[in-house]
């Protein structure tokens, strides 16, 4: 059995990270969810652990937002640079969606995230969202293809 990548959450937020964690938890996924703090950071993360993938706040304490970590990230050659990213924010600013837009996230999403709805947005993505029989409900498990 191939090796789960992980995802990587990039939040600051003490409360939203453990919501977005709650939701994912929700969705019974066995995927790790790795949660880093800054843009720096998860630089640090993905240039030794490839995620499945990045979901990202627009803003981040600290120098770099999720939009500059998200540009870095699409500046690196493939698979690095190809890894899938949800953007998220609890602004609802158009120009934040057109710049994450530009920088080919999958999606932009306004917080609080709703679980029925990221499931069903991961799977019109074209991750690869697999179902894998485990107890009762079954477990999840989000990867792509890195060529």
């Amino acid at each position: 059995m191939r090796r789960m990548r992980p995802i990587l959450l990039i939040e600051d937020e003490a409360n939203d990270a453990m919501l977005v964690r709650e939701s994912l938890a929700q969705l019974n996924l066995l995927n790790d969810v790795v949660t880093v703090t800054s843009a720096d950071a998860a630089k640090s993360f993905v240039k030794r652990d490839l995620p499945a993938l990045v979901i990202s706040d627009i803003y981040l304490a600290g120098h770099d937002t999720g939009i500059d970590f998200l540009n870095w990230l699409r500046d690196q050659l493939p698979p690095l640079g190809s890894v899938p990213v949800i953007m998220m924010s609890v602004s609802t600013d158009e120009i934040h969606h057109m710049r994450a837009s530009s920088l080919r996230a999958l999606l932009f999403l306004t917080k609080p995230i709703n679980q029925d709805v990221l499931l069903d947005q991961l799977r019109g993505l074209g991750l690869f969202v697999t179902h894998i029989p485990q107890g009762e409900q079954g477990a999840l498990m989000v990867e792509y293809r890195t060529h």
